[in-house]
């Protein structure tokens, strides 16, 4: 072997370390064109079966049905030793052809019966089970909606012996889950899931898979929490994976069902290029159908951003508009496969996915989330209007009562109480009585700092704003020197959202809140990780690192929004005001928070920020 061989085995190994998706397939296809050039058979053979699950994996698994007829021809023509040693691998790959196979409504049907054909003379012969054979016979009788032969081909999957070449021990059980879902079996579906999540998962495409097969079952046995963390945790790492494109429709329809219309509007406008890149056209039908649905269930003259693609130019496209286009596309691609499968099955599974609408009650996406804020009622205003405030809950707070004997910590305990329920008159009306009855000093180090973090959360003007920064500072300083980390480096993270919303120190900001963040990771409790990774999405909002922001947000402890009201509405509006913040730098206007100053919003007193607002549904923001 050559120099130069070993250089190209060298670059294949580094290859094959890289994560799935475009940077490998580009690294991998540089390969191809030298290993093609040093003519070495083994080389190049090897190099193409790792390209096939480079690109099944990476989203683009029409150029693995190159490779694998490549690798099949080279196998069956002029058998070698490294053939030998390929030749489980070779013969996995088989599943990956009938699965993808199907979904290019293209290919004809028989070509992928050819397949399976093929697949099952050769499990034969090498003596192995036919258990995947038959798993992927029923894969196709479904596709075309034929419930007999699909029951058929189920009883066989499951009566046969598995052995080396089935399924993993999540990906086959994933299927049934599927099936069950899709015959209404939900509570098999969940019993039969509970092991799999139990045990130990090593498949790439685990256990994200299984987690959002189950959404529609843990729904319909009413397991929220359940659904909740599923759809969370399968999404989270779903979300930078092309090739999960359809999968991540399935969490647009979540999102849509359980009445999450901001939250599915954010994952659409997140993944809506895609489509011009979709890694299968039944990846693009499911997707477009999910998000045709979610676009439907909000005020169809608000615009979606959409990115430039071949002759398209880049657009702000009213909802109503795209989803219209979404389903037209869906339902085109539907005719296509049935057109090629000879029955009306894609068709109708489209049209009952584009009727999606949002079922019974209201499932917020964190487990401590509030209730949604309502309307103000006869009696019921927001603080400063002259009436009672409006609190988390929807409900009225109750005028703030000072006993005469109470002491300064348990005045000041009084003031957190109520800037935890954002009564911002309230919390002025405690700080003015502690100010009037404390104020001489002679208080401990402690309380003092503490009135110090207070005296920014009653800020409210951006007039006002070095005031708040200074008085975090000190208050910041107080905390080092009572050797108090926790409350120190909760007053950090504040400080850098103030610093970042300057714009003049947004980068210093951003640096103090996520050093902050981590901090808090550590020696803080879930309440304290929530509110530190928010202001890192704060701050990074303020310097305009969308991405970033989003990833700050996805750290977020899954029980940890105690203080927080739709996170996924408060990430829908932030996704999409970049370009409104950049129009209005570039004209010369003042920067001004949304929804509050910016000594408010930062410090946490600016309780509740609208953000967009499905029909008949109000989303707030809160930070603390």
């Amino acid at each position: 072997m050559s120099t130069s061989d070993d250089d190209l085995w060298r670059v294949l190994r580094e290859v094959s370390n890289m994560p799935y998706g475009a940077g490998q397939i580009a690294a991998l296809e540089q390969l191809l064109r030298r290993v093609d050039a040093a003519d070495d058979r083994e080389l190049s053979f090897v190099t193409r079966m790792q390209g096939t699950t480079f690109y099944i994996y990476g989203g683009e698994p029409a150029k693995s049905f190159v490779t694998f007829s490549w690798c099949l021809a080279e196998f069956d023509r002029d058998p070698q030793p490294y053939h030998a040693r390929a030749a489980r691998q070779l013969l996995w790959h088989f599943k990956y052809m009938v699965n993808g196979l199907l979904k290019f409504p293209e290919v004809p049907l028989d070509r992928t019966r050819a397949v399976l054909d093929d697949m099952e003379r050769r499990y034969r012969a090498g003596g192995h089970s036919l258990q995947t054979v038959h798993k992927h016979r029923f894969m196709v009788a479904d596709h075309v909606g034929d419930a007999e032969a699909a029951a058929h081909w189920y009883r066989l999957w499951q009566t046969t012996p598995r052995d080396d070449l089935s399924d993993c021990a999540g990906c086959d059980p994933t299927t049934q889950v599927r099936y069950f879902a899709d015959t209404g079996r939900h509570d098999e579906a969940v019993a039969l899931a509970e092991p799999v999540l139990a045990g130990r998962l090593n498949c790439p495409e685990q256990p994200q898979s299984i987690m959002t097969t189950l959404l529609v079952p843990y729904l319909r046995t009413g397991r929220h929490d359940e659904a909740r963390n599923a759809h969370r945790e399968a999404y989270r790492r779903m979300r930078g994976n092309l090739a999960d494109l359809w999968e991540i429709g399935d969490h647009v329809e979540f999102r849509t069902v359980t009445g999450n219309e901001a939250g599915a509007l954010e994952l659409v406008e997140r993944h809506l290029d895609w489509l011009d890149r979709a890694p299968s056209p039944a990846a693009a039908m499911h997707f477009a159908a999910a998000a045709s649905a979610a676009l439907r269930q909000v005020d169809g003259a608000l615009t979606v951003y959409r990115r430039a693609a071949a002759d398209r130019p880049a657009a702000d496209v009213p909802a109503a508009r795209l989803a219209d286009e979404l389903a037209e596309a869906a339902t085109a691609l539907a005719a296509r496969f049935d057109a090629r499968n000879g029955t009306t099955h894609q068709s109708e599974l489209v049209a009952h996915r584009l009727a999606t609408r949002p079922t019974g009650e209201h499932l917020p996406l964190s487990a401590s989330l509030r209730r949604r804020p309502v309307r103000p009622t006869a009696g019921t205003t927001a603080p400063g209007g002259g009436g009672p405030a409006v609190g988390a809950g929807g409900g009225a707070v109750p005028p703030v009562e000072i006993p005469a004997d109470t002491g300064p910590d348990q005045l000041l305990d009084l003031a957190e109480e109520r800037w935890r329920r954002h009564d911002q008159d309230g919390l002025r009306t405690v700080l003015a009585a502690y100010d009037d009855r404390f104020a001489g000093g002679g208080m401990p180090p402690a309380t003092a700092a503490r009135r110090l973090e207070l005296r920014a959360a009653e800020l409210g003007d951006d007039a006002e704003l070095p005031v708040a920064i200074e008085a975090n500072r000190a208050a910041l300083a107080a905390y080092r020197d009572l050797g108090d980390e926790v409350r120190a480096q909760v007053v950090t993270g504040r400080l850098g959202v103030l610093l970042a919303v300057t714009g003049e120190d947004a980068g210093e900001g951003l640096t103090l809140a996520s050093t902050a963040a981590e901090a808090l990771d550590w020696i803080g409790d879930d309440r304290l990780r929530a509110a530190a990774h928010d202001r890192v999405a704060l701050a990074s909002m303020c310097a305009q690192r969308w991405t970033e922001a989003l990833a700050a947000l996805d750290r977020v402890p899954a029980d940890g929004a105690a203080t927080r009201t739709s996170r996924p509405g408060w990430r829908c509006t932030g996704s999409r005001c970049s370009t409104r913040w950049s129009r209005s730098r570039s004209a010369g206007r003042r920067r001004r928070w949304p929804g509050g100053t910016a000594a408010s919003w930062a410090s946490g007193s600016c309780w509740r920020r609208p953000v967009w607002r499905p029909p008949g549904r109000r989303t707030t923001r809160r930070t603390r």
